[in-house]
């Protein structure tokens, strides 16, 4: 019996927050200046300032490369990856159990 593989659903990407009118970083509420510039979250769409940011990739929408998240989106997406690790290895660990049986 052939197994079907789990296609990863990709979501949309959020829409951002225009630049127009933000002047402070969403997190550290920090005024952005010509050295502390703004950045879109990739992942929810607000703006932050550099060292309110980290860079991740984002497979759930599609995103391979890094790109830059809020340190809060970078939370979740780093214990999403994790979960998912752990799954994979589990997997693994019943195939090689099972293999062993057989």
């Amino acid at each position: 019996k052939k197994k079907k593989k789990r296609e990863t659903q990709k979501l949309e990407l959020p829409k951002w927050v225009p630049d127009e009118g933000i002047s402070v970083c969403k997190r550290c509420e920090r005024g952005f200046t010509l050295l502390r510039t703004k950045h879109h979250c990739r992942s929810c769409g607000e703006i932050f300032c550099k060292e309110c940011t980290k860079k991740t990739t984002l497979p759930t929408y599609g995103i391979t490369t890094e790109v830059r998240c809020c340190l809060s989106c970078f939370e979740k997406e780093s214990a999403r990856k994790d979960k998912e690790k752990r799954q994979l290895e589990r997997r693994e660990k019943i195939k090689q159990e099972d293999n062993r049986i057989l």
